[in-house]
């Protein structure tokens, strides 16, 4: 519970003070103090001076590793892969773009299609009922005409 209460308590003051200073030389000071506070539990429970110089000479090195090279530029390697990487999500930006393009289009092809079709429905609609009447006229007009018998 002590753990958890130390680590959500320094969460704010971690968050600022990364804002201000570079996160490698930050943390490695970070590391040093939380070394030296732990040092002595460590000293007392170690089972061997021994182990004690190997730590030492582990975190020694691993320090010295992160302080000298933390400003250093990427290796070739590494730099060719971030740019394919970046290539790569720019290229998938790109085609989310262009798929949405061809969406929004597709929809719009469709709603035209949509109208055409309602359109000519409606056309035939009104020419089935213009020829319906037209045929009813007519047959009205034939019935109610006398033809001559010679």
């Amino acid at each position: 519970m002590a753990a958890a209460f130390l680590f959500g308590s320094t969460f704010v003051v971690m968050k600022s003070a990364v804002e201000t200073a570079e996160p490698v030389p930050f943390l490695s000071a970070r590391f040093l103090l939380a070394a030296l506070v732990l040092a002595p539990i460590a000293w007392k429970r170690s089972a061997s001076p021994r182990l004690w110089q190997d730590g030492a000479l582990a975190a020694a090195a691993l320090g010295g590793s992160l302080l000298a090279n933390h400003d250093r530029p990427l290796s070739a390697a590494a730099s060719e892969r971030l740019e394919r990487a970046e290539r790569s999500a720019r290229d998938r930006t790109r085609e989310v773009r262009r798929l949405r393009a061809r969406l929004r289009t597709s929809r719009a092809r469709a709603r035209v299609l949509e109208r055409r079709r309602r359109s000519a429905v409606r056309r035939r609609r009104d020419t089935s009922a213009e020829l319906r009447r037209t045929r009813r006229a007519l047959s009205a007009a034939t019935t109610t005409t006398p033809t001559a018998v010679p």
